[in-house]
């Protein structure tokens, strides 16, 4: 539901992505909710790392500090199946040590939340390079080789269209949005005309597919879309209007079960260990078999060293996991999250301060003795970074009061169309500024999500543009 919701009536359990703290600096309607934090349940936690994780790192510290309450913080439970040094990321997020549940080496095949089940089919997983042929060639070739050969068990009457529904989509993966691109003209054209020959050479009517078959899957589609995408993949093959292909990027990693998909072809080895694990693990799941065919590019040495080393590493694949990072208070997360979560102290924590940014004499001793706080999980996190942050912080707190005085009493916290009254205003308003040369403005940055900004360019596409020389067309 929409944020004006949940403000107007602050439920028991609010379920949602961290992106939306960074809306305790802009909304006093958030307080009701940051105030009473009890529990904090974390989940996908290996997620939370790298850039996100660094400026979520500062957030998670303003929060800690505006819900904590007579010295008693919120409980964090994080959660997740593919980390390494979890006590690091933890600590960088959290200011918290780990304790680990269930313990580890308890019992190999019982982790407490799930059983090895010996009966059930489980996940195959196959190794292909390129090598000898070119990596589109090779793709659209097993693309087609998987589509015919359902269908020809099909026509051998031995198996059931149940027992081979599993195996009538292919969940296709790619490392990125551009590669999906690619792959859509390669499946309309080439994949389609080897099926015929495939069929031919083995003598079996060929598997009809063609572009209605063919679904994307990935960042470029709307919020309105992806629920009737997702919803497709769910059609079996006797539906009449099931999949024949999905191309997918990470997208489909996290948060996507579908149980009847049983086959994926992985192109090219993911960036993470943590990923090729969790994007995987999206067929074969509850009592479906799993065939993973992962097709490697001979042409990049990182794909012929994990095709070479294919079986070793997928005996123990959680022990390749990367180690996560997170640098929570390194300068430049500073320069993006510090200011921000320095207002939303003030403003959640010190008394009057959740209209007004007015900080008089009281309030701005209230809001130092606060930054000592702030200052002491620094010096447990990170204590090469205490001093410069420490000074970082008093420079905008005697920064914030000069202006709350030169404004006689008319600054804002967030006023995009006052800025010369604002405190503070959005990254997107600072980059675009910046971008046309336009003068230095008053206020100070702040996120209005924890994903990176970047001035947006619009292009219009003219089609047929008729120059003005000689009046020929270009």
């Amino acid at each position: 539901m929409i944020d004006e919701t949940l403000y107007a009536a602050v439920p028991d359990i609010v379920i949602g992505t961290i992106d939306k703290f960074a809306q305790i600096t802009r909304r006093a309607e958030t307080n009701p909710i940051v105030t009473g934090l009890e529990l904090i349940i974390q989940d996908e936690l290996h997620l939370v790392s790298g850039p996100l994780g660094s400026i979520d790192g500062i957030y998670e510290a303003g929060l800690d500090i505006i819900s904590s309450s007579g010295g008693l913080r919120p409980k964090v439970i994080g959660s997740t199946a593919t980390i390494r040094q979890a006590g690091d990321q933890v600590m960088g997020l959290y200011d918290r040590p780990v304790s680990l549940f269930p313990p580890q080496v308890r019992d190999w095949d019982d982790s407490c939340f799930a059983r090895i089940d010996e009966n059930i089919p489980g996940r195959l997983y196959v190794g292909l390079t390129s090598c000898g042929k070119s990596p589109k060639f090779t793709q659209q070739a097993l693309y087609a080789s998987l589509i015919q050969g359902k269908e020809d068990l099909m026509q051998t009457g031995q198996f059931s269209s149940k027992e081979l529904d599993p195996f009538h989509t292919i969940l296709a993966y790619f490392n990125s949005r551009r590669e999906v691109g690619g792959a859509l003209t390669l499946v309309q054209d080439d994949t389609i005309r080897s099926i015929y020959q495939i069929s031919e050479k083995r003598g079996t009517v060929p598997r009809e597919i063609d572009g209605t078959g063919v679904e994307e899957i990935t960042a470029r589609l709307s919020s309105e879309e992806i629920p009737d995408k997702i919803s497709r993949l769910n059609r079996g093959s006797d539906s009449g209007d099931a999949v024949d292909i999905a191309l997918s990027t990470n997208m489909i990693s996290v948060g996507v079960d579908i149980p009847r998909l049983g086959l994926m072809v992985v192109n090219g080895q993911p960036k993470s260990m943590s990923e090729y694990i969790q994007a995987t693990s999206r067929v074969g799941r509850n009592d479906v078999p799993g065939l993973v065919f992962t097709l490697y590019n001979d042409g990049k040495p990182r794909d012929r060293a994990h095709f070479e080393s294919h079986l070793s590493w997928l005996l123990a694949p959680y022990r390749e996991v990367e180690a996560n990072s997170v640098t929570p208070w390194s300068s430049r997360s500073r320069d993006k999250a510090l200011r921000a979560v320095i207002v939303a102290i003030g403003r959640h924590r010190v008394s009057g301060m959740i209209q007004s940014p007015a900080l008089g004499p009281d309030q701005q001793t209230s809001l130092e003795e606060l930054s000592v706080e702030l200052l002491n999980r620094v010096r447990r996190i990170d204590p090469d970074e205490s001093r410069s942050t420490a000074r970082e912080i008093q420079d905008f707190i005697e920064m914030w009061s000069a202006r709350w005085v030169s404004s006689a009493g008319r600054l804002q916290y967030w006023n995009e169309r006052r800025l010369a009254t604002s405190l503070l205003m959005s990254w997107e308003t600072k980059v675009t500024n910046d971008a046309i040369g336009g003068a230095q403005l008053p206020p100070e940055p702040a996120p209005n999500s924890m994903r990176s900004v970047e001035p947006e360019v619009r292009f219009t596409a003219i089609p047929a543009l008729r120059t003005m020389a000689g009046g020929n067309d270009d």
